[in-house]
């Protein structure tokens, strides 16, 4: 799955606003990819546990 440039350069809820500032640009997308990564499982797992 190819995330769009735009997500990777906004902050994801689970990291505070003063925390970001303080990460490098690397790390702001790592932080993005695990965050969305997470939100991926989670959707799935609802919609298995809806057995679509």
């Amino acid at each position: 799955m190819t995330v769009p440039e735009w997500i990777l350069e906004t902050r994801p809820p689970t990291v505070s606003r003063e925390r970001w500032h303080t990460l490098s640009t690397p790390q702001r997308r790592a932080a993005v990819r695990g965050y969305w990564r997470s939100v991926n499982l989670i959707t799935r797992q609802m919609l298995a546990l809806k057995g679509t």
